[in-house]
């Protein structure tokens, strides 16, 4: 037998994570999903869908309560059987009576429960505006239960790669921001200049992560507070750069191989 040790996860937890920190909970419910509907078992079903059956594992989401999980799809004689109505949710589970069972039934009550206990109400905050329709795509599945899931991997799996490789920026706009700024070569400033800021990756701090620069200097730009910003070292679980914000930018400490981005001021 082989044990990790999680994190339980609760509601105040998911919502205080950062956009990008959802997005990977979403890829594990997917990837989650998709094993319950193709287990070697055949189709299984999770009676008991509440979030306290997951764990946290390194921010990746892990099914760690199986008490419930049965094998094998309801059974029928005819299709008004497998009917079932979700007062909670307006919505009437239905499938095909084949040989006796209802067609996919366990796997479309899987992915209505996995919306309501997790995806369907924590992606749309703090999107970026170009994924928004893929979000709204991907709620859809959860909520109306309007695919299986492996459309509803595909969809989760499109959104992250969108996100890792940068291809929902619009560079468009971008492009003004991309030579105004001023870099200050060799410069930090450390435990100086920070501010809080909605949905950041820091504790103290207004910290975000980004593709690149120009998305750094675009996060700057349309915050009024945001003066300057670090590339820092750090990576996030894509890839991307962690940049920190700053309120000011006086006083810099001489930092070999730092860079500090200066907003350009107006008039």
């Amino acid at each position: 037998m082989v044990t990790e040790l999680g994190e339980p996860v609760d509601i105040i937890k998911l919502l205080q994570m950062s956009w990008e920190d959802r997005l990977r909970v979403a890829l594990g419910m997917a990837r989650i999903l998709v094993k319950l509907a193709h287990s070697s078992h055949g189709s299984l079903a999770m009676n008991d869908f509440r979030r306290q059956q997951f764990v946290l594992v390194d921010g990746v989401l892990k099914l760690a309560d199986v008490d419930d999980v049965t094998a094998g799809e309801p059974t029928c004689n005819e299709e008004a059987d497998c009917l079932q109505r979700h007062p909670d949710t307006n919505l009437t589970l239905g499938g095909k009576c084949i040989n006796h069972c209802c067609s996919e039934f366990n796997e479309r009550r899987n992915i209505m429960n996995g919306g309501r206990q997790f995806v369907s109400f924590f992606l749309e905050h703090g999107v970026p505006r170009s994924l928004l329709p893929l979000v709204m795509k991907l709620s859809s599945i959860y909520t109306n239960v309007t695919g299986n899931t492996r459309q509803l991997s595909e969809v989760t799996e499109t959104l992250a790669h969108m996100y890792i490789n940068g291809s929902y920026l619009d560079y468009s706009t971008l492009k003004k921001h991309r030579t105004l700024y001023k870099v200050i070569h060799d410069a930090d400033l450390p435990g100086m200049f920070d501010y809080r800021c909605q949905l950041t990756l820091s504790a103290n701090g207004c910290s975000f992560s980004v593709f690149n620069v120009r998305e750094a200097e675009e996060v700057c730009s349309a915050d009024t507070y945001c003066k300057a910003f670090i590339l820092a070292k750090e990576k996030t679980w894509t890839g991307r750069t962690i940049v920190h914000l700053k309120n000011n930018f006086t006083t810099p400490v001489r930092t070999t191989g730092s860079l500090i981005y200066v907003k350009p001021q107006p008039g």
